[in-house]
């Protein structure tokens, strides 16, 4: 039975991240952007995710805020950034810690969730945000997908991803970098 309810809860997963993909595809009607103020949306995805990242005994905080804001779409942008989070989350083994940080840089917002988790290799880079691409033994279940909705909704923003190493050298640091609101 608990095979079975593990089974659906990923069907569940794979067709709610499908629908995500659909609704970003070029041809999908735009939504408008509107004003979307950065710090209370990052402090409700963390939130949202703290009961995750307890479970695994991960250390999940925001150790750096600033005030920010961008033109955007909030309901994406949420779902951009509990992508990398959920990400960082499954990739750090138990113990470990993920950071998240925003703040503005001259004239742009940077949103960074860094891990020490497994991280991925240098080569394999720009792999991980094509649709479907799984690092392989990493011995984690997912869709491949997380990353791809992440790229798509940051190129809709015409932000910049950049990936990195993370905490302490090992991990991953993404870092999404947006024109200032």
């Amino acid at each position: 039975m608990e095979t079975l309810k593990l089974g659906i809860a990923r069907a569940i997963h794979l067709v709610q991240q499908l629908l995500i993909m659909s609704r970003l595809e070029p041809e999908a009607m735009p939504r408008p952007y509107t004003l979307v103020e950065l710090e209370p949306l990052v402090k409700l995805v963390l939130i949202e995710h703290a009961p995750l990242a307890q479970n695994k005994g991960i250390d999940l905080g925001l150790v750096h805020v600033e005030s920010a804001s961008i033109m955007g779409d909030a309901d994406n942008l949420r779902i951009m950034l509990g992508n990398l989070i959920d990400n960082a989350i499954r990739y750090t083994p138990g113990g470990g810690r993920v950071d998240l940080s925003l703040r503005t840089q001259a004239d742009y917002v940077l949103l960074e969730v860094q891990d020490n988790g497994i991280g991925i290799p240098a080569e394999e880079r720009l792999r991980v945000f094509d649709r479907f691409y799984r690092q392989l033994g990493s011995g984690e279940q997912g869709s491949g997908l997380g990353l791809a909705i992440v790229k798509r909704i940051a190129d809709h923003h015409k932000a910049e991803i950049m990936l990195d190493e993370g905490i302490d050298r090992t991990g991953l640091k993404v870092t999404v970098r947006f024109r200032g609101g």
